[in-house]
């Protein structure tokens, strides 16, 4: 009797390991695509940050990156200015790798494509000015959707080698599921 007892659960086991796994692999080969948007039209900008020392930073940009696979492209401007508002640099960034993307999904009222999330990228920033390249982290919020509590719209920039820019001050992103 301990036996059968044993064969049936073993059976019933597989079986839903099986359906876990059917689903599991259906669902890790699903192509997700998104155009996102940062400080341009059709949202509000630029995207502004700043770093502890009051130097501030606007975003701006736009492209597009994909989940399974994990791929992204994009571009746009950077400018840098001090606490008093003054111009320290100007520049362009370029999306090199996605780090990690969360999908947030839409709130009515918005197109059904319209998209919120967390995405976290792996940037090149070159200075218009000497041409120098530097290695940063681009993440940036869209408050649309079921987002977590702690999110922020807007972006901050990682730069290495130079000011972090860790607090949101303004603007908008976006990302639109294709």
């Amino acid at each position: 009797m301990k036996s059968k007892i044993k064969l049936v659960l073993a059976s019933l086991v597989a079986g839903i390991s099986l359906i876990f796994l059917s689903f599991g692999f259906a669902g890790a080969h699903e192509t997700e695509n998104f155009d996102y948007i940062l400080g341009v039209d059709p949202v509000h900008g630029p995207v502004v940050s700043m770093a502890s020392n009051g130097d501030t930073i606007e975003i701006m940009g736009k492209g597009t990156l994909s989940i399974h696979p994990k791929s992204v492209t994009g571009e746009g401007t950077l400018i840098h200015k001090d606490s008093d508002g003054n111009i320290v640099g100007t520049g362009t960034w370029k999306a090199e790798r996605l780090l990690s993307f969360v999908p947030w999904g839409t709130t009515q009222g918005f197109p059904e494509n319209f998209e919120g999330g967390k995405a976290i990228l792996q940037v090149i920033l070159k200075n218009n000015k000497t041409g120098q390249e530097f290695d940063g982290i681009l993440r940036f919020e869209c408050l649309i959707g079921e987002f977590p509590a702690s999110a922020e719209e807007g972006a901050k920039l990682w730069i290495r080698g130079g000011p972090n820019f860790r607090e949101v001050v303004s603007g908008e992103t976006l990302f639109i599921r294709n």
